[in-house]
């Protein structure tokens, strides 16, 4: 009836069901490949889970967690509104095309959008199904301050941003990444984050400049026009939030055990 939305693999079309008599959404891949047939495997396995249960991010991530399934594609535009119109609203999370069994990866996968990416996958890691959890935080952390901290034009930018913003990852995370020493050096003193110039001299180019750090990110958040007492308001409960997750520090996260 309608093509709803196009991405890099596909579109997704409005289509009637004539043996159900309801509206849905079909998608139509533009490529043939084994991601095909993985795609459907993901969706036969989480089609045993009740859909109303589905339509809560956290339940869905933990139903995941327990057949040990990694989304890997966490992101705003692959949630979606149930029902746009009468409350309460639910979420449903969509495209499995990226999704994985957390013990088919392997070290060294580059998953994940480079804006909701964890940090097991940008050092090089193993992986396993918190990296979405990850994700989820990145999401609530842009919808709420209506911007990202972690740049994907680059990713020195990134990593700089991490340690700014949570504090270096512990050292035997960087002693045993696969990626670490792209952007951290061991001296005698112990793990570092490069500077710009030593970074731009191993990779042979020059690192962004924009929101490359958390100083930046936060001039960023001041600069915010504020018009009057009700955005004054919504500022400081902005900020207010900001400094909660940086007295938090880098942490272990661990998908939440979930009961309805």
């Amino acid at each position: 009836m309608d093509i709803h939305g196009t991405g890099t693999f596909g579109k997704v079309a409005k289509c009637f069901s004539l043996d159900h008599a309801e509206m849905v959404a079909i998608k139509f891949l533009n490529v043939d490949d084994e991601n095909i047939s993985q795609e459907v495997e993901m969706l036969k396995a989480i089609s045993v889970f009740d859909s109303d249960k589905k339509n809560i991010l956290l339940v869905s991530l933990e139903s995941l967690k327990s057949l040990g399934i990694i989304h890997g594609d966490l992101k705003v535009d692959n949630l979606m509104l149930v029902n746009h119109k009468d409350p309460p609203f639910k979420l449903r999370l969509i495209d499995f095309g990226l999704a994985i069994p957390a013990r088919y990866t392997e070290i060294g996968d580059l998953a994940q959008n480079p804006q909701f990416r964890a940090p097991e996958v940008m050092l090089g890691l193993p992986l396993a199904e918190a990296v979405d959890i990850w994700s989820l935080g990145c999401i609530m952390l842009q919808l709420f301050l209506v911007d990202s901290p972690f740049p994907f034009e680059c990713s020195y930018g990134w990593m700089g941003n991490l340690v700014d913003l949570l504090g270096q990852p512990a050292d035997h995370m960087l002693a045993a990444g696969e990626y670490s020493k792209e952007f951290f050096i061991l001296d005698k003193s112990g793990w570092r984050l490069m500077t710009r110039e030593e970074f731009k001299k191993k990779h042979k180019e020059e690192p962004e400049t924009d929101k490359s750090s958390y100083i930046s990110f936060k001039e960023e958040l001041n600069k915010k026009r504020i018009s009057d007492e009700q955005d004054k308001l919504e500022f400081q409960d902005k900020m207010a939030f900001f400094k909660w997750i940086l007295s938090r520090g880098l942490v272990p996260v661990k998908p939440l055990n979930i009961r309805l």
